[in-house]
């Protein structure tokens, strides 16, 4: 009975070791998943760190670009005000000329009626002269010939 008992917690023991064993082995292999699970995160941190300096590399090479562009089109607002002010001033400036152009238009005008008015006039002065056999370059002799000799 002894040697039963005996033989039995040899047993028993046997199989806790084996138990132990597969434990210790079943752990081992857990360890080591987790290692290359770490390993492989590892690489994963590694690579996400190294494209993450490459995205704000790329991020500050972009801004830089948009602050170049935004001084580009400050500077081409600043041009297209100038150039909206001079064309504003020589709209009013072609506004003044023809203002000025209508003003001596009519005045022309006016003379030119004046003008034809006494052309006409003088027309008909001449041709009474003629009826009358009158010559007019007697009549408007310059004086420095009637005091020659």
């Amino acid at each position: 009975m002894k040697s039963e008992v005996l033989a039995r917690a040899k047993a028993k023991a046997k199989r806790r070791s084996e138990h132990m064993e597969n434990l210790r082995n079943r752990a081992a292999r857990a360890l080591q998943d987790k290692d290359a699970q770490i390993g492989e995160l590892r690489r994963q941190v590694d690579s996400l760190r190294t494209r993450n300096l490459s995205l704000r590399s790329d991020l500050a090479e972009a801004k830089h670009a948009l602050n170049r562009k935004d001084v580009q089109i400050n500077h081409l607002e600043g041009e297209l005000r100038n150039t909206k002010a001079k064309l504003e001033r020589c709209e009013g400036n072609i506004y003044h000329l023809n203002k000025e152009l209508r003003e001596n238009k009519m005045v022309y005008d006016s003379q030119l009626s004046s003008l034809t008015r006494k052309l006409d006039a003088l027309t008909d002065v001449v041709g009474k002269f003629q009826d009358f056999k009158i010559q007019p370059q007697v009549l408007f002799r310059p004086r420095f010939q009637e005091n020659h000799f």
